[in-house]
């Protein structure tokens, strides 16, 4: 088998996000995941008078 040139250990593989890939992962988890929390409470906050609340 021929080695493989110009690959580091550490140039996309499983290990990549441990490399500064946190910060990048937690901001596109906040984009995504503040507006699908805001949009949950406003539906349990409409359909709460619905059920006498």
């Amino acid at each position: 088998m021929a080695p493989t040139e110009g690959r580091t250990p550490n140039d996309g593989g499983p290990d990549a996000a441990s490399a500064g890939g946190l910060p990048r992962l937690v901001i596109s988890w906040s984009i995504v995941g503040l507006p699908l929390l805001y949009g949950v409470v406003e539906t349990i906050r409409a359909i709460l008078p619905l059920f006498g609340q």
